[in-house]
């Protein structure tokens, strides 16, 4: 959004920031014109376009210093001895985090409704609750990038985790983007193309979770 703007400084943009679940009837009520987040839901949407990015895997995020950062040998069921914290999960991830505590042999007591001990859809917000708390999170990791430089937080290896996230834009079929909106969905690709490079400084690095554009 940022390079969209240096571009076209005279550009009226407003971006939102929501659960995912509220972005398509957003779009549909034409309040934005492009959704930015996780496709796995997203693209099962008949009346939706999407044009996916790079899968990126996730990994686990804690504040440095955690207890768990010394352990020598992690089990992806010590992760369920802490809260968890993450932004409103879509069916598959809920799916996909019961599965892991289930392999892992987690009783059910040990586990929380919904999973989720804080719930939050600002990325920023969250990275700051994991350097105050005790709390982990599954993220990818260009979206911490920033905090693990400065050593504000830091990465658990879990061998048994092997999940990866896939963001992307979407918006109505058969709508027009027009000039705006097809110039920050190619912004999107060009940055996507430099992570995957790794060649985006680290302050630069955008978050993609439940965003969305619109320009008028």
């Amino acid at each position: 959004v940022g390079r969209l703007n240096a571009l076209h400084p005279g550009l009226q943009l407003k971006l939102v920031l929501a659960p995912w679940q509220e972005l398509p009837e957003r779009a549909r009520t034409r309040e934005v014109d492009v959704v930015l987040g996780e496709l796995r839901e997203i693209e099962q949407l008949p009346d939706f376009e999407c044009a996916p990015l790079s899968a990126h895997e996730v990994c686990v995020v804690a504040r440095a210093g955690h207890p768990l950062a010394s352990k020598r040998e992690l089990r992806a069921a010590d992760l369920f001895d802490w809260p968890l914290a993450g932004p409103n999960l879509p069916e598959t991830a809920l799916q996909a985090l019961t599965a892991l505590a289930v392999a892992a042999d987690v009783p059910p007591e040990r586990l929380r409704p919904g999973l989720l001990g804080v719930t939050c859809d600002s990325s920023g917000i969250l990275r700051q609750v994991l350097q105050e708390s005790d709390a982990l999170s599954f993220m990818p990791r260009f979206m911490v990038e920033g905090d693990l430089r400065s050593g504000r937080l830091t990465t658990l290896s879990v061998p048994a985790l092997t999940q990866s996230v896939r963001f992307g834009a979407a918006w109505l079929r058969g709508r027009t983007l027009g000039g705006a909106g097809e110039k920050f969905v190619s912004l999107l690709n060009e940055h996507d193309a430099a992570l995957r490079a790794g060649s985006v400084p680290a302050h630069a690095r955008t978050t993609c979770e439940g965003t969305a554009q619109s320009s008028p």
